[in-house]
């Protein structure tokens, strides 16, 4: 019986909240740049901001490629978004409403 009024009442209430944490959480590990720069050595598996970050040099920088890979880099995030964004938007509204 709890386990019912659990999974009927509290689970749908809980969907959009837990969408949106979802959502901001892969965001922030997709963008993540300090700890891969620091705990990756190997350039094969280096992230894909810290690729970027190596493509810029100390005395020369090639903004063709950079800007390249910062176009690719941002189609993951907005097909996410596009994807999401009905679900963020109802969390926030479901945050919002009383009663």
């Amino acid at each position: 019986m709890p386990a019912g009024i659990f999974f009927r009442i509290i689970v749908p209430l809980m969907r959009p909240a837990v969408a949106t944490v979802g959502i901001y959480t892969l965001l922030q590990c997709w963008n993540e740049l300090m700890f891969a720069n620091i705990f990756i050595s190997k350039s094969a598996l280096r992230t894909l901001p810290v690729g970027v970050q190596a493509l810029s040099g100390q005395y020369t920088t090639e903004w063709g490629p950079i800007g390249a890979a910062l176009v690719l880099a941002t189609f993951p995030t907005l097909f996410v978004y596009i994807l999401l964004s009905k679900r963020i938007q109802e969390s926030f509204i479901a945050g919002a409403i009383k009663g």
